[in-house]
């Protein structure tokens, strides 16, 4: 996939959820209340469960890590309990928690003990190939942890014909994948898709 495809393709979704917040409004009766709703959105993760720490102009600096995530989700619900919380992807590979915990799906599992409502699923959560991805997500139900939904509106099933192919069909069946999930808060839908780049 060459870059410019992958570009529009990582603000494909975060477009579309920002439009259809935009856009509430202007279909909803003139006579209705405002009503307000936060979207918290994340992609890319890597693993990086951990805070990440760097040096820029002499200063050390921390990025990352999911205790960090917590405390700004709970920030924003604190001020706004009608958030909606999603992932764009990418949320697997990159740390020695992924090298260690091959198919164990902690990444997963944590984003549903953060309280993530929906997860897409990104090329990096395909490293491990299809039946890599089927064990991940065997695993997460397996582990009795909340979990967020996955949402994925454009695999092709009638292509994929290999063993593994369908061993991910019968897992993310039996995870409940869909292809958009519909959550409300606050009186307020919002449908939530995720799509997969053509390398994935």
């Amino acid at each position: 996939m060459d870059i410019n495809m992958r570009k529009i393709l990582s603000l494909f979704i975060p477009v579309c959820l920002l439009l259809t917040l935009f856009l509430l409004p202007a279909i909803s009766s003139a006579d209705a209340k405002d009503k307000e709703i936060t979207v918290v959105f994340t992609h890319d993760l890597h693993s990086y469960i951990d805070t990440k720490e760097y040096v820029s102009n002499g200063k050390a600096i921390q990025v990352g890590g999911f205790a960090k995530i917590k405390t700004i989700i709970d920030d924003i619900k604190s001020d706004n309990e009608n958030t909606v919380i999603v992932d764009g992807g990418d949320f697997s590979m990159g740390t020695l928690y992924q090298t260690v915990f091959t198919e164990k799906a902690i990444e997963l599992r944590m984003l549903g003990l953060l309280g993530y409502d929906v997860v897409a699923l990104g090329n990096h959560e395909f490293d491990y190939g299809s039946g890599g991805l089927a064990r991940m997500l065997d695993s997460a139900m397996e582990s009795g942890d909340p979990l967020p939904h996955i949402a994925i509106s454009n695999i092709d099933w009638n292509s994929s014909l290999s063993d593994n192919a369908q061993m991910l069909k019968k897992s993310m069946t039996n995870y409940g994948v869909k292809d958009y999930f519909i959550i409300q808060k606050n009186d307020v839908k919002v449908a939530i898709f995720g799509g997969l780049g053509i390398d994935a």
